[in-house]
């Protein structure tokens, strides 16, 4: 006779109940499926070693990447909650390139808008800003854009 381990019984027995539950009905199936979800838990809390590590905010943790979480709710999401998510996507990609601006302003040694001079200086901070776009783009962007540059200011020309 095996001798087996309390744990491995346990285990074993759940096995034997996930077996059976296709061929079962009614009360007899929800109580195994309760029983077995619960066995799941149990399972899953037993994983972390001591109790400080079960936390609901634990700071330890990367950030969370919130435009790939967005996008994954977005595949299960009614019209409303999709253009919810639509607007927040677009907000989120807004401020990356709002940072990624002044990154490179302050790397070109020009100081970035601030509480005292919230909007900076419009009409020197254009040449920047154009600079800044198209340092971002790829050669046939870059070429397609000063195209339509020169295009436009042959038409004020007029």
């Amino acid at each position: 006779m095996e001798k087996s381990t309390s744990k491995e019984r346990m285990q074993h027995t759940m096995e034997l109940m996930e077996a059976a539950l296709p061929f079962l009905d009614g009360k007899p199936k929800l109580s195994i499926e309760l029983a077995l979800k619960t066995s799941e838990l149990l399972d899953t809390l037993q994983d972390f070693p001591q109790p400080s590590q079960l936390s609901a905010c634990d700071l330890d943790e990367k950030p969370i990447d919130l435009e790939a979480l967005l996008l994954g709710l977005q595949t299960v999401c009614n019209n409303s909650e999709k253009e919810m998510i639509h607007m927040l996507l677009n907000f989120v990609k807004a401020h990356s390139i709002y940072q990624s601006y002044q990154a490179f302003r302050t790397k070109k040694g020009q100081h970035p808008t601030g509480p005292e001079n919230p909007l900076g200086d419009i009409g020197s901070n254009m040449g920047s800003m154009i600079e800044f776009l198209t340092s971002s783009m790829n050669p046939e962007q870059k070429s397609q854009f000063e195209n339509m540059s020169m295009l436009l200011q042959m038409m004020q020309m007029q």
